[in-house]
């Protein structure tokens, strides 16, 4: 069943809820240069050269771009629709970095992989970082990390020449992980980053192919032909909004970089851009995410956590569907839209439900318009949402969460984690 954006929402909206400012959809490269990064456009266009510091690290959020220099200054610079930055914001001055090392942004923090996990706000303040202890095999390397608002995507590449590609829940503190899938045996560790529909990429270092690796089951699909590099690429990054994988090939002899993107849609590897003399350190996709996760649930008689997914995208003029994932079987759910996730009528948010007989469960969204539906024999249930065209829409964010019926506490309902997505 298809159901139109409800007019509760847009009455809320044009009541008083305001849309963000459209967002510049481009590509940053980190180089080694002064003038340390390069901005490009959606299509690959040079726009400017953006003076962070040479060699930083680079990742980006809802119009902002996060840095983390060699000299350990994580600072920050807010993007405008026309690929202008702002000034420079220090955020927080930890030891210098010894190496390149990943880092990704969630709504309120920026996290580094060091070793150990490190979680610094993002806030304009000094801190302070916390660091989290990672337990790993024994590992030749560490690639990238991606995030998907709650989840740390991270690949490690083992001893046995195995990668595992292992998800890291950062909703509860300390962060827990668990393998998501693991990759067989190659000459290094796959680029790992966000996907379609929930999943991950993985480029294959031997087939030089992406797979999708599915978020729910771990299974794991080829997704493109062979990609015609003459080196393995260093960074990758995927836009969701355009469907586009992109990725980083550093030549050493002579000194030079290429840009490589594959579009889903067109099947095709391209050169999009390339920079002589240059070596490249990090790349981030400017486009904000359309989705972004954060929160928790609780878990169901099945000793499982529901989880909130998607397919599709919340563009105007077309129709995606919202989703809860591991529910039990046959269980009423409630999947709702909200405007806020500060408050609902008298209530604070999050608000704890274990006054009411529900344990651990939270309500993090406002709960503006719910639709009900019914979950199938995987635990899985479904609504289709069309959005309207609207240009006042453009950058509205909204929020959505679940409940599913469950006997396992006295309130008979455990809820979900949570969803923010942007309209387009």
């Amino acid at each position: 069943m298809k159901l139109l954006l409800p007019t509760t929402v847009l009455s809320l909206f044009l009541g008083g809820a305001r849309a963000q400012a459209s967002f510049f959809d481009g590509w940053a490269i980190s180089v080694d240069t002064p003038f340390s990064t390069v901005v490009l456009s959606a299509d690959f266009v040079h726009q400017t050269w953006l003076p962070t510091s040479a060699g930083s690290l680079l990742a980006a959020r809802r119009g902002v771009l996060f840095y983390v220099s060699p000299s350990g200054v994580i600072g920050s610079q807010a993007l405008t629709p026309t690929g202008a930055f702002g000034p420079s914001t220090p955020i927080w001055l930890p030891f210098p970095m010894t190496q390149a090392q990943p880092m990704a942004v969630t709504r309120d923090t920026v996290w580094q992989d060091w070793g150990n996990i490190r979680a610094v706000p993002n806030t304009w303040s000094t801190g302070p970082a916390v660091e989290y202890a990672v337990v790993r095999p024994p590992y030749l390397g560490r690639w990238p990390v991606e995030t998907d608002g709650r989840y740390l995507l991270m690949s490690t590449f083992r001893q046995d020449l195995t990668t595992d590609i292992s998800v890291w829940d950062t909703a509860r503190k300390p962060p827990s992980a668990a393998v998501l899938a693991t990759l067989p045996p190659s000459f290094g560790a796959p680029l790992v980053a966000k996907g379609p529909a929930c999943g991950f990429l993985a480029l294959d270092a031997v087939g030089r192919c992406l797979w999708y690796v599915d978020r729910w089951t771990g299974a794991a699909s080829l997704a493109s032909p062979p990609a015609p590099f003459s080196r393995y690429p260093w960074t990758s990054e995927f836009d969701e909004w355009s469907g586009t994988f992109v990725c980083v090939e550093q030549e050493t002899v002579p000194l030079a970089f290429r840009v490589w993107s594959y579009t889903f849609s067109e099947g095709v590897w391209r050169v999009r851009y390339q920079l002589g003399n240059e070596r490249h350190r990090s790349l981030t996709t400017l486009a904000p995410q359309p989705f972004e996760r954060f929160g928790y649930g609780c878990n169901n008689a099945r000793g499982v956590e529901p989880h909130m997914a998607w397919a599709g995208l919340p563009s105007q003029g077309t129709t995606f569907s919202l989703e809860t994932r591991q529910a039990e079987p046959g269980a009423l759910a409630m999947i709702w839209l909200g405007l806020s996730d500060q408050t609902w009528g008298m209530l604070s948010l999050p608000f704890d439900a274990a006054a009411l007989g529900a344990p651990d469960c939270k309500l993090w969204t406002a709960a503006d318009v719910p639709y009900p539906a019914w979950t199938d024999a995987t635990g899985k249930a479904q609504v289709s949402i069309v959005v309207p065209v609207n240009p006042a829409l453009t950058g509205l964010e909204v929020f959505a969460q679940s409940a599913s019926s469950s006997a396992v506490n006295a309130l008979g309902f455990v809820t979900s984690d949570a969803l923010v997505f942007l309209l387009r």
